[in-house]
């Protein structure tokens, strides 16, 4: 793929144009499902967790294949940048969802 002189221009304009709101929506299937959960057992919310957990070790994995792929070349800084933050997103989520599963088993004693 190559990007024509108009599609460039665009992509530059777009760029020094500051964004109308930075901060993202957040639209977690995992949250809306907790947010849900009194609906249904502490063993069903446990599985949801612990499938979304092998799923992010499985993503992660994945990026971190991305991240050694991009070494520390110059060229590609920003990219490599951009993938060490989802790597840092990807540890927060198993942080957060490690914690809710203690949280949600320390409820059942």
């Amino acid at each position: 793929f190559r990007i024509t002189a108009a599609g460039r221009e665009r992509l530059h304009a777009w760029l020094q144009t500051p964004p109308a709101d930075l901060f993202p929506v957040l639209k977690h299937p995992v949250a809306l499902r907790l947010l849900m959960g009194a609906l249904t057992d502490p063993d069903t919310v446990d599985a949801w967790l612990t499938s979304y957990l092998e799923q992010l070790e499985q993503q992660r994995a994945d990026l971190e294949a991305v991240r050694e792929m991009l070494g520390d070349r110059h060229e590609v800084r920003y990219p490599a940048r951009v993938a060490e933050w989802g790597l840092a997103y990807y540890t927060s989520e198993r942080e957060i969802v490690e914690k809710l599963r203690t949280e949600i088993a320390s409820e059942l004693d």
